[in-house]
């Protein structure tokens, strides 16, 4: 880099050929162009970028749904994003092209729910509990709702015109929380999702509970589940 304090040239901004011209506190700065990067193309390389930008868009697709966007921002290094800190997490935890049994729609400590059934279908999932009990650090006075959160994901199409995978979030209606019985909660694929489901010969999915005060905000979240 270099600095011309008197420009025969008059004040250039911009670039010609390899050389780069900026304007710094009245002095004229002239530096080399970076050259072009190029990116390694071993499988490992490769393999880390495909799983980069496959977290990249999950984590988009949970940072979409507020009560996991606050879940995990609570739980975020200070610092940290709730998105980045879900592809710090989720970094060893997923695939280059799918969500996998470990993968984490909710961070670690999260209350646990015995499951007592789940089904997935082109029209939806549900889910039905066992009672949660009165073991789950969960106050009635508070949190007076629950919903599910569901993130599916979609690999192996039929169809080569299609991206290798299609991530599907869901989120079911909010209904009044009861820590003493059975609960059935149901989150359906829009119309779009529903045509889409179909063409992907592989469904993972994993899903997650939360409470949620009168004003709608999360208190408490549960563990991650997913169906196999």
């Amino acid at each position: 880099m270099a600095q011309v304090s008197k420009s025969v040239i008059g004040r250039l901004r911009g670039s010609v050929g390899d050389l780069a011209f900026r304007q710094r506190d009245g002095k004229q700065i002239i530096s080399t162009r970076p050259g072009t990067i190029n990116a390694p193309d071993d499988e490992d390389s490769v393999n880390r970028r495909l799983k980069f930008r496959f977290l990249t868009k999950f984590a988009s697709q949970v940072t979409g749904i507020d009560a996991l966007k606050a879940a995990w921002q609570d739980n975020a290094e200070a610092g940290n994003s709730a998105f980045n800190q879900i592809i710090s997490d989720d970094y060893d935890l997923v695939s280059v092209d799918s969500i996998t049994e470990q993968t984490r729609l909710t961070p670690l400590f999260g209350f646990s729910a015995g499951i007592t059934s789940t089904v997935i279908s082109a029209s939806g999932i549900q889910v039905v509990t066992q009672p949660i009990g009165t073991n789950a650090g969960i106050d009635l006075n508070v949190e007076k709702n629950i919903q599910l959160a569901v993130i599916v994901c979609l690999s192996s199409p039929s169809d080569h015109s299609l991206p290798n995978y299609y991530l599907v979030p869901l989120l079911s209606a909010q209904q009044p929380l009861k820590l003493d019985t059975a609960l059935t909660l149901n989150a359906s694929l829009s119309n779009q999702d529903a045509l889409v489901f179909p063409k992907y010969a592989l469904h993972k999915t994993i899903y997650a509970l939360f409470t949620l005060n009168d004003d709608g905000n999360m208190v408490h979240y549960s563990v991650t589940f997913a169906i196999t």
